[in-house]
């Protein structure tokens, strides 16, 4: 006769060698896991980033398409470029540039009949205090407009501009702007950090020609 078959369970070492494998394969899906996070997380700043900046850079793309001749404007545009050392430990002390622009430009404004473009004064300049980029419109014959502000960028490091002059034809980019013509050209340069994550940041250079109505 055949001896009836018998219910065998795991060993000792049988568990401890499942539990034991089990817990490699844990963390290293937790690991994956947690990688994948962080690089989506990563990437999904970096583009928030550049899509700021790109925003940033088409307002004044559209302002510097509608900057006032000299015959009608008060004043020029004018260039001002200001080095800030920063002492944050987080940032070894570079030195960051806060420049700041003001020109002359026709500006949508509203009124009773709709929006019409309107003579004005349009400045660029970092707000240290929300580290933003703020626009700036006022009245042409203002040292510095005092209108209505719009932040245009957050989270801003560094604001650099460069100006080309159109007589020169050298190629040369001067760091300030004070001649009584305007620029032929802006290059902008936009360093740009995220505020919940101060290590995730993007440098961004465009080159804005500017026309004149």
């Amino acid at each position: 006769m055949k001896r009836p078959q018998q219910n065998r369970g795991f060993s000792l070492m049988e568990l401890i060698l499942s539990i034991g494998i089990l817990g490699v394969v844990s963390t290293l899906g937790i690991s994956i896991l947690t990688q994948v996070y962080s690089l989506w997380g990563e990437t999904s700043v970096q583009a928030r980033l550049n899509e700021n900046a790109e925003q940033a850079f088409n307002t004044l793309r559209t302002d510097l398409a509608e900057v006032l001749p000299s015959y009608l404007a008060t004043r020029p545009l004018r260039g001002v470029s200001t080095l800030l050392h920063d002492d944050d430990e987080r940032y070894w002390g570079i030195t960051f540039h806060d420049d700041r622009v003001i020109f002359p430009a026709f500006v949508p404004q509203s009124n009773a009949e709709g929006t019409s473009p309107t003579p004005a004064l349009v400045m660029y300049h970092v707000d240290r205090m929300s580290g933003a980029l703020v626009r700036t419109t006022g009245n042409l014959d203002a040292e510095f407009p005092e209108g209505a502000r719009s932040a245009e960028a957050e989270g801003v490091l560094h604001f650099l501009i460069e100006y080309m002059d159109a007589e020169e034809g050298r190629g040369i980019w001067e760091t300030s702007w004070t001649d009584e013509k305007h620029p032929a050209a802006l290059r902008v340069t936009l360093v740009l950090q995220d505020p919940d994550r101060p290590l995730e940041q993007v440098a961004r250079k465009a080159v804005i020609p500017v026309h004149v109505r």
